[in-house]
């Protein structure tokens, strides 16, 4: 009798803190945005989960595998329209599209820091909470084909229809974004204080670096695109619209803010219902 893997016992060795909270506007690849940070603690079956890193520090960067914990479909289809595609479709294996038969994802990250049971990462593309299944070091020897053997990919990568933006930050979002500050500041906390980002700076190279490769989807792209688009990185929820190939920073909240004006007016509406 041949022997078989039990799936069923897949169990993740930690779960990534991530700066991207949200689905809405993470990166679609960790190229995108090589300011992003996660940190990933190590909690698995291990006695001493620590030894499991040792040597790790040796390589810059590792390939996480994870699990796309957010899909909420419930029909996986053959093609899709990959958001670069503007509409067009693609077969679902040939795309890395979130939403497949089974929902594992691979991602490149840069390796910063191991300390004890805790990776430090960054040019990270996946959502906080997502559950990390391994972790494998990056070898390019191994993992990079060399140009002899001729590597290709689909030209609609190489010269996409939707093409990047210019962003554009307005002066009440620059002086928003002054008022935030770096964790590991000798600063009692306060709803500025950044969890991942290191500095202010940082998160407007993200901010700038998720924009600027149009994290809207199509439907969003082409039938909303006068709307006021949000999303949120670490503590900051940020406020952009677009205007054809220009996208406008209008303002950087703390999401503490938005949270309470969210919670507020559900109770002014639960009133008049």
């Amino acid at each position: 009798m041949s022997s078989r893997i039990n799936l069923t016992k897949l169990q993740p060795i930690g779960y990534l803190k991530s700066c991207f909270v949200e689905k809405n506007a993470s990166p679609r690849q960790p190229s995108i945005c090589p300011s992003s940070r996660a940190q990933l603690v190590i909690d698995c079956h291990f006695t001493n989960p620590h030894h499991t890193l040792i040597g790790l520090e040796q390589f810059s960067h590792v390939w996480l595998i994870f699990l796309f914990h957010m899909n909420e479909n419930t029909h996986v289809r053959a093609k899709i329209k990959p958001p670069r595609l503007d509409g067009e479709k693609v077969g679902v294996f040939a795309s890395r599209s979130p939403h497949r038969p089974n929902p594992i994802g691979l991602t490149l990250a840069k390796l910063d820091k191991v300390d004890g049971n805790v990776i430090n990462l960054s040019g990270i593309d996946i959502v906080d909470g997502t559950p990390i299944v391994d972790i494998k070091p990056y070898i390019p020897d191994y993992d990079c084909p060399s140009p002899d053997q001729g590597v290709n990919v689909a030209s609609w990568l190489t010269v996409p229809p939707v093409k990047p933006l210019t962003v554009q930050f307005t002066s009440q979002a620059d002086e928003n974004l002054q008022q935030f500050f770096p964790g590991e500041s000798n600063v009692v906390s306060t709803k500025y204080q950044l969890q991942l980002l290191k500095s202010n700076q940082e998160a407007r190279s993200v901010i700038h670096d998720i924009i600027a490769s149009d994290p809207r989807s199509t439907y969003r792209r082409n039938k909303c695109s006068n709307e006021i688009y949000h999303f949120t990185i670490d503590i900051l929820n940020v406020s952009c619209r677009f205007e054809d190939d220009v996208a406008i920073v209008t303002q950087i909240e703390p999401i503490d803010d938005v949270q309470h004006m969210q919670a507020k007016l559900k109770k002014v509406t639960d009133v008049h219902e």
